[in-house]
């Protein structure tokens, strides 16, 4: 089994399903290459073909996403994909084959999971399943959050996701603009954690979005998913050389066209009634100018409060 393989499947079981996915197959890779003699491209690419090139030939490197354990050994490894691999590690590995080796067959598993998500129909069948498996939680976070795939939120998805993060992990998940979750499924998932801090998950929601609307809205949904007190204080500080998570600064330093006023004064006034604060002190590096736009904003605030 590939990673490809796995994907491929994955793909064609939630196509025929009523859910909206988006999972990637990359089909412009070059499969496979024997130095000398040439190169296997996505065409002439099929199983049995991959199969017999590499074992008619002792020095035959395969792509990582095709790279299948059935037929091939750490020999088959790209050495660009190993040199990847090691170039992520802080500590010396002796057997660099064989740690590639163990790395693309964990990267398989990985996917594997994805795919019994979905497979596995019974929910006892699927909480058995995930008991049994031996990767640690932090490989599987890791896997979930630097692929950009968005799956469908069924019962056994939420399984997974309960499993692999905890309270301070999940916002880094569930707030990311290339496979968000909508405002629904958020609520299905935190309802199963504790916020305790807002400043955290809404840092999440400022670093991984782009997009200002998309900010907004999760900024509103967290307002509104959220129980305790914003600030303890009437003026906040917030260090630029720290970047310690604040709220109140993102919102405070939100880009605003006119077409997103109703909805960001909304968040404001959500974020005031949690005792928010509006005094927002910048230290470092241009806090005059930050300050002064910072002075600006909260008197355009303060004016639609009082005029509405």
């Amino acid at each position: 089994m590939s990673i490809y393989l796995m994907k491929k499947r994955l793909i064609q079981l939630l196509e025929k399903s009523k859910y909206d996915f988006h999972v990637e197959l990359e089909e412009n890779r070059l499969v496979a290459e024997v130095p000398g003699k040439g190169i296997m491209t996505f065409e002439d690419y099929t199983e049995d073909n991959l199969n017999t090139l590499v074992k008619n030939n002792k020095k035959c490197y395969v792509d990582l996403e095709f790279w299948n354990y059935s037929y091939c050994s750490s020999k088959n490894i790209n050495p660009v994909h190993t040199q990847d691999f090691l170039e992520n590690l802080s500590f010396i590995i002796q057997e660099k084959d064989s740690f590639s080796e163990g790395t693309v067959v964990i990267l398989i598993l990985l996917h594997e999971i994805l795919l019994n998500v979905y497979t596995i129909k019974s929910e006892i069948e699927f909480l058995k399943y995930l008991e049994n498996i031996k990767l640690s939680k932090k490989i599987i976070r890791n896997f979930m959050l630097k692929n950009e795939y968005q799956l469908p939120l069924t019962e056994n998805y939420l399984h997974l996701i309960l499993k692999t993060f905890d309270e301070e992990t999940i916002y880094d998940f569930i707030f990311r603009e290339c496979c968000y979750f909508t405002i629904e499924e958020c609520q299905a998932i935190l309802k199963n954690y504790s916020v305790k801090n807002i400043h955290l998950a809404s840092y999440y929601v400022n670093s991984n979005f782009t997009d200002i609307e998309l900010k907004l809205k999760y900024f509103c949904f967290l307002l509104e998913y959220y129980d305790g007190i914003i600030d303890y204080n009437d003026v906040v500080i917030y260090d630029k050389s720290v970047e310690e998570p604040l709220l109140g600064y993102y919102l405070l330093t939100l880009p605003l066209t006119k077409d997103l006023e109703p909805r960001y004064y909304y968040t404001m006034r959500k974020y005031v009634n949690l005792s928010g604060s509006l005094c927002v002190k910048i230290i470092g590096e241009g806090e005059k100018e930050m300050n002064e736009m910072i002075s600006n904003r909260r008197d355009q605030i303060m004016e639609y409060f009082d005029k509405y």
